[in-house]
């Protein structure tokens, strides 16, 4: 999962450019699935209380880590939250499949990444993983749904999908997203 850096006229970053690209690509999507969240739950109407209750889910099965392809998407899961606020973000582009990285241009990942950890304000230091719900495996593919939240504030939820690759599980773009989106709310 290391990334590599390269020469590349960047501005001045502590981070090398396949680093930047990888953070700009999640940031992007952690970006649109916050915006989601923020338009689905409301705001301004004063129901504070209603915000911040966790949201139950159709049928709420938590993926357990009972073999190596769970803990996988697990541990893929959380990665693709958990990064963002601790800064390395950029190390999760190689987590995703050869199809995504196709559609959504190095550029493009990075200067979503920039946009999106400026939208996010403060907030961006409370982003954390819960728990991965509702996994269905298919052959070399999953699909679930990431719980995660705002703490302090709000839940919200996350649909994600996998794919093998050269024998590993990667993020895969869900049906229906574009570009630089990978997950749908």
């Amino acid at each position: 999962m290391s990334a590599k850096r390269s020469g590349d006229n960047l501005p001045a970053f502590p981070l090398g450019r396949s680093e930047l690209i990888a953070g700009g690509f999640f940031v992007f999507g952690i970006a649109f699935i916050l915006g989601a969240v923020l338009i689905t739950r409301g705001g301004g109407d004063g129901d504070d209380d209603a915000t911040t209750a966790p949201r139950p889910s159709a049928s709420g099965v938590r993926l357990d880590p009972t073999d190596a392809d769970s803990e996988a998407i697990i541990n893929l899961a959380r990665l693709s939250i958990e990064v963002l606020p601790r800064g390395e973000w950029p190390t999760l582009y190689d987590d995703f499949t050869a199809e995504f990285q196709q559609r959504c241009t190095p550029a493009d990942f990075t200067q979503a990444g920039v946009d999106s950890g400026t939208n996010l304000g403060a907030d961006l230091q409370l982003l954390a993983f819960k728990y991965i719900q509702d996994v269905t495996f298919t052959s070399d593919t999953a699909t679930g749904t990431i719980v995660a939240e705002v703490q302090g504030k709000y839940e919200y939820q996350v649909t994600i999908a996998f794919q093998r690759e050269e024998g590993s599980w990667r993020i895969a773009p869900v049906g229906g997203t574009t570009g630089c989106s990978a997950f749908l709310t």
